[in-house]
Parts: C-alpha cells; sequence; structure tokens
C-alpha cells in the first residue's frame, strides 16, 4: 500500500465497492427484532429457537432459500441465489456463521445495527444520568 492505495485501486474505489457491497441488504430490522441476538467478542449468536431464526432470515434479512439440517445441532440456511449461507450451530454456543459472496456483508450490517439497537442507547442514557446524579450528589455532600 502506497500513499493511500493498494494493489487493486484507489481508496476511492474501494470506498465505492464497500458501499455497493453494503446496499446489496436494506435491512428491515428494529430494536425488537434484534432481541435474540447477542454480540460476542466477534461471534455473532441467536438466543431463540429456530422457527423465530428461520421468521427474521425471510422477513427482516428478505432472504428466501431452503433450510436443511446437517446433522446433529447445526442447522444451514442457503439464500435460492447461493449468495448467502447462514449456519447456526444452536446446542452449543447459538453460533452464527455467515458464507457465501454475500455473507460477510450482511454480517457487518447485523452487528452494526445490533451495536445502535435502541435497547442499548436506552441504557447508555439510563447509566448517564444516573452517573450525572451521583456525581451531583458526590458534589453536595
Amino acid at each position: 500500500m502506497e500513499n493511500g492505495q493498494d494493489s487493486s485501486g484507489s481508496v476511492d474505489e474501494v470506498e465505492v465497492a464497500w458501499e455497493i457491497d453494503t446496499e446489496l441488504y436494506q435491512l428491515a430490522v428494529d430494536g425488537s427484532d434484534l432481541q435474540y441476538f447477542e454480540l460476542i467478542g466477534e461471534s455473532l449468536t441467536w438466543t431463540s429457537d429456530l422457527e423465530s431464526l428461520k421468521k427474521f432470515v425471510e422477513s427482516c434479512l428478505q432472504q428466501q432459500g431452503k433450510w436443511i439440517s446437517r446433522g446433529g445441532n447445526t442447522k444451514q440456511f442457503k439464500s435460492y441465489n447461493n449468495k448467502v449461507v447462514i449456519t447456526w450451530y444452536n446446542k452449543k454456543q447459538h453460533t452464527l456463521v455467515f458464507r457465501g459472496q454475500n455473507g460477510p456483508v450482511l454480517k457487518v450490517k447485523l452487528v452494526t445495527s445490533w451495536r445502535r439497537k435502541p435497547t442499548r442507547q436506552i441504557d447508555q442514557q439510563a447509566m448517564m444520568k444516573l452517573n450525572r446524579r451521583q456525581m451531583l450528589k458526590w458534589t453536595l455532600s
């Protein structure tokens, strides 16, 4: 990489490609849709049942495809266009793995949405208010 460029093109070209990739999925999610997701390190997990996950994939991710059981406690979704593959390891850690051409982009969108979900913002606002009250209390004492 030299002067903000890499071998695949300029920084501007890379940024445009990222914008195009992330626009592939306009997620139809709100805070309540994300209630069953948890982010543990870099792993995204689904804490509810398979039927809820199926419903989420179809309605919120707007993906059409087929679910198969890969044996044991692993369930896998493959989109009809084969660009998204989601594997759910439901008995151990409830981990979701995103593969396929567009799988990683979809995961980034989900993680970003999860980090911005309203309940997290409300919790942060409540903590700030609590901290302000505590600071005021200490100042007045």
